[in-house]
């Protein structure tokens, strides 16, 4: 009996120290602002943006806030993180300083809520280890005017069960995970492409690469590449997009030809190839 109760008290301990440990590598901090006291809570937030290195999911009801919204540009377009974002239905019309529309231009991938009930999250979650909650919508009224909280949640297994939550929402609202982070490798993929086109109308090529990246696009007919006025050297702007359009020539041969993409960047290189129709 007493072997028996010894090993239930070491079995005990084991538990609490793994317990402990767990615990240990948890860090807590709790922030507050006021209609007196502003700025406490967007400073933080914006330090663990801009310490961000790999990836930042955010699921909101009221994105306004203009310096938080540049920092999650700037952390998609300038250091490559995988960014998305969950917003509120409400959000998606763009007025009254709404951070959507300069979010969506940078080429974010974002889903805006459309189904029955408010999307009353705020949170958000960085590199799979750090969990941002509270009451604090991302607003410039949650900052200057309210009596709002924020928990900072440096956890693993807390950040794993948010970014579960965020996934399955993602899912549910049709979200498509992007297929290259920008920023991790030199990439391009097609985006769109004019096909069919008639002889003397206008062609589209519009691809996503890596911001500042330098691109080439090749056109070939029967004939030849094309010497068409608009397909020359151009720079991806600052969400990694960049397009072409030409003028088909009214004798160009109908058929399917080809067309030659590449982007370089930091000596490096990528290549992409796709057709159009002639008609």
């Amino acid at each position: 009996m007493r072997k028996l109760a010894l090993c239930t008290a070491i079995m005990l301990a084991c538990c609490a120290a793994v317990a402990s440990a767990e615990q240990a590598r948890c860090l807590v901090e709790a922030f507050f602002v006021s209609p007196a006291v502003d700025q406490v809570i967007e400073r933080q937030i914006l330090a663990a943006i801009d310490e961000a290195q790999e990836s930042l999911f955010i699921a909101m009801y009221s994105f306004t806030d203009d310096e938080l919204g540049q920092a999650v540009i700037e952390a998609y377009t300038k250091r490559g993180l995988d960014v998305r974002i969950l917003l509120d239905e409400s959000q998606a019309d763009g007025t009254g300083g709404k951070e959507w529309p300069k979010l969506r231009a940078a080429g974010i991938p974002i889903m805006v809520e459309d189904v029955t009930g408010l999307f009353h999250h705020k949170f958000a979650v960085i590199d799979g280890r750090l969990v941002i909650t509270g009451s604090y919508n991302w607003s410039a009224s949650a900052d200057e005017q309210n009596f709002e909280n924020v928990v900072f949640i440096e956890c693993e297994k807390i950040a794993q069960a948010y970014t579960s939550e965020f996934d399955q929402l993602w899912e549910m609202l049709g979200g498509v995970s992007p297929s290259h982070p920008i920023g991790q490798e030199l990439f391009v993929e097609l985006v769109t492409v004019t096909s069919p086109v008639k002889q003397g109308a206008e062609a589209t090529v519009e691809v996503r690469t890596l911001p500042g990246a330098e691109c080439t696009i090749r056109v070939r007919y029967k004939s030849g590449y094309s010497t068409a006025a608009g397909l020359y050297t151009k720079t991806a702007n600052a969400s990694g997009m960049v397009a072409w359009t030409w003028t088909v020539g009214l004798r160009t041969t109908p058929g399917t030809w080809p067309i030659y993409v590449t982007v370089e960047k930091d000596g490096d290189t990528a290549r992409l190839e796709t057709t159009f129709v002639v008609e």
